[in-house]
Parts: structure tokens; C-alpha cells; sequence
């Protein structure tokens, strides 16, 4: 989610192109008519129950290099190989004979039972829907300080997010009640058992994306919690809704947030689908409104919007930002932007076309978003 905007209320698998849409639900309809179209034939397609478990997170000592004339960034990756797979690997090389089993490995040790925090965090969803963008919003802006090559690197490793400190940072604006009413509360019922604020923030954005319609996001745990607020990352480093042009905005989104984390141009688009939930309040992030008429339900009805709405520049009477508005609904300038830029348009007319794709890529990346920077992640079983 992007710094300047407050959900309050509240970025790779290519699906191959053969998959079939299916024609435009009757809540796409409704979208549309809101924001002054008529129905459109465009098709939403349908959702994916689950996606694949992201196999490899980039080392912190990966070299970035970008040219925004290429069509992604290339990206040099150091793979971190945790105990697991170095003990997996030792039969090979002695040329023993092994036989592969795609069952997980669980973390013998861990006491906590996953079950149980996943089902509290569904009712604190179930008790206000709203709560569930918040959450999603809360998990990203964690993990989206994320900076490999400075002393204080942020990410979702240590939970910082949860001290005053970084909960001031101007991005943050609203997200102080999901720490402090929404979580405290699960983390004390399980702190004795181990249960850290890192895991829990992450698993709170994927519990709030998995009970609002959308995929489950591939989540492991294993992060261990900052002892004080010393390891807070600086404020500035969360993506910004304006650079005053759209390729400003655009180089903005790509050199200094997304490239930084080892992204590339389909990752970012498809963490800018995490608009589809949530609004923007004027008082917490400067901008006023939903992206889309149902901002408790996740569907890809943000980029059939960004495609097919007609977005008017929009002074924002409190604060006098410039967003885009389309009847009841709006856009921040970084979301138009992404329809002004050759490389992202086409992925953002793929999503509007295909469900299945957005929901799939969404997924993975939003996975690797939670866990750069962590060390030592291990499989839970949420049915234990």
C-alpha cells in the first residue's frame, strides 16, 4: 500500500494466456455504473482458491540493477539457504540416494498453536470487515521498509512497526488502533508460547486478504521481534501517492521503492492491486474515498476501473491534494500513473482481463514482500 494513503477502514507467476474469463459479474456491473460507465463486457474472471508457496526470498546482499528501458529489472540473487535445505542437500552430495516429498518441514519447537491465532485474527475480521484492508495495509507498511544495503534495514523481521516510534511516521496514520486494540490482545493471549509481533502482523494481512474473497497468501513464521525502538527504520521509505507527473510518480515507484526490494514492473503492479480494498481518508493520508464500490470484498475491480472509468483531476477540499475522481470512487495520481507507463498498462489491462492472473501474481508477491529481510522462516499447520 502506498505511503501517502490511509486504508483505514483500514508487489510473478504468469498464468498462461489460454485461461478463460468469464463474462462481467453483475458486482462488476455495479462498480461501473458507480463510477458513471455503463455495464461493461469486460471480463473480471474468477478467483483462485490458493497460490504457489514462493520457494526462494532475495538475500540482502543482492546487486539491483535497473535500466527503465528494459522490459523488468534485472535482479543478481544471492539465495539464502536456511538449515533445512543444507541438511536436504548433504545426501546428494555424499551420493546417497534420496527420495523428494513435497510434505513441509515443521519447526519441532514451535509450541504456538497457529490454528487457533489464525481463527482470533478471522474473528477481529468477522466482528468489522473494514478491519480487514487495515490489516492488509498494517502487514505492507511492515514489510515495505525493507533496505538491504543500510545499517537499519526495516522489513517485517523485526516488527518494529508495532513502537510509537514508527507508528508516527506519517504513512502510518491510522494504523495505531490494529496494534494496540485489534492484535495486542491475540499477542498477549500467546506470548507465552513464543508468539511474536513480526508473525503476527504479517499473518494478520494475510488472514484480512483470505476473509475479504481473495487468495491465500503463502506465509511462513520464524521472525523474531526487535528488543527496542533503536532498530526502527527511518520514515520515507513507504512508496508516495504524488511526484507532481506520472513519470515522476512512476521512476519514484521503481528506483527508490520496489527496485530497492528486489521487485520488478509485474510485481509492482500487482501489489498495487492491494487497492482493491480499503479507502483513503482525508484527515489520516490527505487523499477522501474507496478505489472501488465494494472496499471489503477483493476482487481485480480496481484495474477494470483503471481502464475503464473516466478519472477526473479532483482537488481534495481539506487538504487541496490532487487525486482523480469517477462519481463516488477515486484514484490516487501513482494509480493513473500506472496506465500512462508502456511497461505497466499492459499488465494492468492483463489483471483487468483476468482474475485468476491478478489473484495468482498478487499472491506470490505479496508473500515475498512479508518475508525479505527474515532469516530462518519455517511451515506452520494451520489445522494442528
Amino acid at each position: 500500500m502506498f505511503a501517502a494513503m490511509s486504508v483505514s477502514t483500514s508487489p510473478l507467476l504468469h498464468t498462461p494466456s489460454c485461461v478463460r474469463a468469464r463474462p462481467p459479474s453483475s458486482e462488476s456491473s455495479r462498480m461501473l455504473r458507480r463510477s458513471g460507465l455503463a455495464s461493461s463486457s469486460l471480463s473480471l474472471g474468477k478467483r483462485v482458491s490458493s497460490a504457489s508457496r514462493l520457494s526462494a526470498v532475495s538475500s540482502p546482499s543482492s546487486a539491483h540493477n535497473y535500466d527503465e528501458d528494459s522490459q523488468d529489472m534485472a535482479v543478481g540473487t544471492n539465495m539464502m539457504l536456511d538449515r533445512r535445505q543444507i541438511l536436504a542437500a548433504m545426501p546428494l552430495s555424499l551420493g546417497i540416494a534420496v527420495t523428494q516429498t513435497t510434505q513441509p518441514v515443521y519447526a519441532a519447537e514451535d509450541k504456538i498453536p497457529w490454528g487457533d491465532v489464525r481463527k482470533d485474527l478471522a474473528k477481529v475480521i468477522s466482528a468489522d470487515a473494514n478491519r480487514g484492508p487495515t490489516l492488509l495495509r498494517l502487514a505492507w507498511h511492515s514489510s515495505g521498509t525493507y533496505s538491504p544495503k543500510t545499517d537499519v534495514t526495516g522489513g517485517s523481521e523485526k516488527g518494529t512497526i508495532r513502537y510509537a516510534e514508527e507508528l508516527a511516521h506519517g504513512a502510518n496514520a491510522g494504523l495505531s488502533p490494529a496494534v494496540n486494540k485489534w492484535l495486542a490482545p491475540i499477542h498477549k493471549k500467546y506470548e507465552k508460547q513464543g508468539l511474536q509481533w513480526a508473525d503476527l502482523i504479517t499473518l494478520g494481512g494475510v488472514v484480512g486478504v483470505a476473509e475479504l474473497g481473495g487468495p491465500e497468501i503463502p506465509w511462513r513464521a520464524g521472525r523474531k521481534d526487535a528488543a527496542s525502538p533503536d532498530e526502527v527504520p527511518p520514515e520515507g521509505r513507504l512508496p508516495a501517492a504524488d511526484k507532481g507527473s506520472f513519470e515522476a510518480t512512476n521512476s519514484h515507484l521503481r528506483k527508490e521503492v520496489f527496485y530497492r526490494m528486489g521487485f520488478n514492473d509485474r510485481d509492482i503492479v500487482a501489489l498495487s492491486g492491494a487497492h482493491t480494498l480499503g479507502r483513503c481518508h482525508a484527515d489520516a493520508s490527505g487523499y477522501e474515498g474507496p478505489w472501488t464500490s465494494t472496499p471489503t470484498k477483493m476482487t481485480n475491480g480496481y484495474f477494470v476501473l483503471l481502464e475503464k472509468a473516466k478519472w477526473e483531476p479532483t482537488e481534495v477540499p481539506k487538504t487541496g491534494n490532487k487525486q482523480y475522481n469517477a462519481g463516488e470512487l477515486m484514484m490516487l495520481p501513482s494509480d493513473i500513473a500506472l496506465t500512462k507507463d508502456k511497461k505497466f498498462a499492459p499488465i494492468v489491462h492483463e489483471y483487468a482481463t483476468n482474475q485468476d492472473v491478478f489473484f495468482t501474481d498478487f499472491a506470490k508477491a505479496t508473500s515475498k514482500l512479508f518475508e525479505l529481510g527474515t532469516v530462518d522462516l519455517y511451515e506452520v499447520n494451520f489445522n494442528a
